[in-house]
């Protein structure tokens, strides 16, 4: 080997360097986090092209995202020193990019034209909708993307019109054939692909047309394919038919990361790659250059207790790295509250904030962290999702409430006037906007002076309905809290949520519990409420600040590394989530998930559970995440939180184990009166209800807002004055008065 040829080796381990050299027939990368995969790609594509002369042209690497692909052909361009016109000649890019560029030039062998057009999501609801309102479907009650959601499963199945027809045994399946098959009509009819199509017909284009298939066989000597794990079918056809003549097939991926299969990556194939190609070599990456020895070890103690798997252990010759913190809060606010007091010290130790992400399971966790983190002024961003107060169905009930407030607000009445559908129409709001102006009232007003519309009966009702909900307001006093349950429910909001039963609805149902929790907690009068809503979402946001703190979901973080990683709810039913707790493959998809946050961390990393966690509108006492029994002991330092006042089973529990390095309560200075330890000699507990007055030797008299529980388990939620506190009374000193 040439001095020139030893460069593409240069920095490389000996895995690596053997997963780059191999050329024989099929191989699979297990790469595992943090392994150097893409250098693996990167160096391969320059050695195929500099030791063996292969035209860049002839090699297809494909990966899943457009800032993946260019990042490889950046890295290719600089291994090989390109200039001019040599780098554009690849096939580095995206699936997707793969389908379109190859159908743009055979699209009339399917009978497109070859100037068709893709349509993006945005397109294809447009084109949903045009269908639902054609057939004179209630789009309230079979949501336009729920519909669209379907139809995209069913392509990534290879499942046309007909079969979904066949198969359809409810009412919105029946409904979602209907218009699937009208889609794909239209489709056509407008010489459109959306960007299943681009797969799918890929798929049909080389099962249909041999030639074109021996055309790209020969022309593709060698094909690479990143995140083989999360590949879905179309693209799994693709990849095998285009590899069947050369069988020269590289592919990476890692067992352990698939967490995408409601997307419709199928793990099986990844699994299945050695029956496939039984002569496949398999070379495992497990030297880890981002984290520490005990983000590792942490990580592997979890993922080892999954069966779907393809064995494997990261190591590093990093240094062991500080222990991991593990906080048990009180409750979600405390939880959160530990986090920013752990950042401050962070920062102080001389990291940024551009350094440090916060990973929760689910968007909705995201309200009670951001709320802390405006109280205590750090800049932050949330990453590939909206704030909590800019999420549709919060603005659609915060609207509501806007108008309950103030009639004259305009912007509130056009935004929910017709949210859900009361089936009027646009020109009948036209209407009611030119008379607003043309009397100068508010539109709320002007409904009265209409004369009879299309629509002007719904108009009239919606009105009533808000003057309604203002009496009732007045008269009984409600608190801001009451009437978002009472907004949410008597104006079908909910209930048009559950008719999509999707988990995007679910997910906004859950938003909408939070939005009722976060003003329980205060116990907020509308005023208040609506004030402090519209300070949370008024941040100046001009410019961009490089040194923020990052919030994103887990699924949202793969792929992303920071040196500090907060991981927040490791409970079970929020991580391992509550679907997958009797589904066992659904059960591993969460350990997996589990393992991706972690394995985020390149430095520190910092985990916490809480006793109770606002969900579905109650505070409900949590157990800890099996998870959490499955990291090793001698690697977490676990904290508990002077405010606690559950979890005591847990505490002794940990504190029969000598291997956790355990840090109990400090109890002094707060309502409790006994530790833990005490816990049976605890007076008998008395029965509370809401409104009750209760006397705390710490806090004086409140009042009862919310019980939780029953029992020597009975938790409550005391207004003392202007403040709110979660108390168990088995261990707070509390008197009825």
């Amino acid at each position: 080997m040439d001095k020139n040829s030893e460069r593409f080796f240069e920095g490389l381990n000996p895995q690596q360097v053997e997963a780059v050299k191999y050329t024989e027939g099929p191989l699979l990368i297990m790469a595992g986090a943090g392994s150097g995969k893409t250098k693996v790609l990167t160096h391969k594509i320059a050695y195929l092209h500099n030791e063996f002369n292969v035209p860049l042209a002839n090699i297809l690497a494909v990966t899943f995202t457009n800032k993946a692909a260019a990042e490889m052909k950046a890295r290719v361009h600089d291994l090989l020193e390109l200039k001019g016109g040599r780098v554009q000649d690849n096939w580095i890019l995206t699936f997707h990019s793969f389908g379109f560029k190859i159908l743009k030039m055979y699209s009339d062998k399917l009978g497109y034209d070859k100037n068709f057009v893709v349509y993006d999501s945005g397109d294809q609801l447009t084109l949903i909708k045009q269908i639902l309102a054609d057939f004179e479907i209630d789009t309230e009650q079979f949501k336009p993307k729920s519909i669209q959601y379907q139809i995209s499963k069913s392509k990534n199945s290879f499942v046309f019109p007909e079969q979904f027809l066949q198969k359809a045994d409810t009412n919105i399946l029946q409904v979602a054939a209907k218009v699937y098959a009208e889609y794909q009509l239209r489709l056509r009819q407008n010489n459109a692909m959306d960007f299943d199509d681009l797969l799918l017909n890929m798929v049909i284009l080389l099962k249909q047309e041999k030639e074109i298939l021996d055309k790209y066989q020969n022309k593709f000597e060698f094909i690479l394919i990143d995140e083989y794990q999360d590949i879905n079918m179309p693209q799994y056809h693709i990849s095998y038919m285009l590899s069947a003549k050369h069988r020269r097939i590289f592919v990476v991926g890692d067992t352990d990361q698939n967490i995408y299969s409601w997307r419709g990556a199928n793990l099986q194939n990844i699994l299945n790659f050695e029956k496939d190609f039984p002569d496949a070599k398999v070379i495992l990456l497990e030297q880890n250059y981002r984290s520490t020895s005990t983000i590792l070890d942490i990580a592997n103690s979890v993922i080892v207790n999954n069966k779907l798997r393809k064995k494997k252990s990261l190591w590093t010759n990093q240094e062991k790295g500080d222990e991991a913190l593990f906080f048990i809060a009180q409750n979600d606010y405390d939880e959160a509250e530990n986090a920013v007091k752990k950042v401050k010290a962070v920062i102080e130790k001389g990291s940024t904030l551009s350094e440090i992400a916060f990973l929760y399971r689910t968007n909705a966790m995201s309200r009670v962290i951001e709320t802390i983190l405006l109280q205590h002024n750090i800049k932050y961003r949330v990453y590939g999702g909206l704030r909590f107060y800019d999420r549709k169905e919060i603005k659609d009930i915060m609207a509501y409430l806007k108008l309950i407030l103030n009639y004259r607000d305009d912007i509130a009445f056009q935004r929910v006037v017709n949210v859900p559908s009361r089936k009027i129409g646009k020109l009948t709001l036209l209407k009611v906007q030119e008379k607003a102006l043309e009397k100068e009232i508010s539109c709320f007003e002007a409904v009265d002076q209409l004369e009879e519309v299309r629509g002007h009966a719904a108009l009239l009702n919606f009105k009533e309905l808000i003057l309604s909900f203002q009496q009732e307001y007045l008269e009984g006093k409600l608190s801001a809290a009451e009437l978002i349950d009472i907004v949410i429910n008597r104006t079908g909001y909910k209930e048009m949520l559950q008719a999509e039963s999707n988990l995007e609805a679910k997910t906004r149902i859950e938003n909408l519990e939070e939005l009722k929790k976060s003003a329980t907690e205060q116990n907020y009068s509308l005023d208040d409420f609506v004030s402090m809503s519209t300070l949370l979402t008024s941040q100046d946001e001009s410019g961009e600040v490089e040194d923020v703190l990052t919030l994103m979901t887990m699924h949202t973080a793969k792929g992303l590394e920071y040196d500090n990683i907060f991981l927040f709810g490791l409970e079970e039913g929020v991580l391992p989530h509550v679907q997958s707790l009797d589904a066992p493959d659904e059960l591993e998809e969460e350990r997996r998930l589990c393992y991706v946050a972690v394995t985020r961390a390149r430095k520190r990393l910092f985990l916490s559970a809480s006793s109770n966690r606002g969900a579905y509108g109650s505070t409900t006492p949590k157990e800890l995440s099996r998870f959490f029994y499955e990291m090793p002991a001698e690697l977490l330092k676990v904290e508990f939180s002077d405010r606690l006042s559950g979890f005591n089973h847990i505490i002794e529990k940990l504190s029969a184990k000598p291997e956790y390095n355990l840090t109990k309560p400090d109890r002094k200075g707060t309502f409790f009166t006994r530790d833990y330890e005490e816990e049976s000699k605890a007076k008998k507990v008395l029965s509370y209800s809401v409104g009750d007055i209760v006397n705390s030797g710490a806090f004086g008299e409140g009042t009862v807002v919310q019980v939780f529980g029953s029992g020597k388990d009975t938790s409550l939620q005391i207004r003392f004055g202007k403040e709110m506190k979660l108390v168990m009374p088995k261990y707070g000193k509390l008197e009825k008065i």
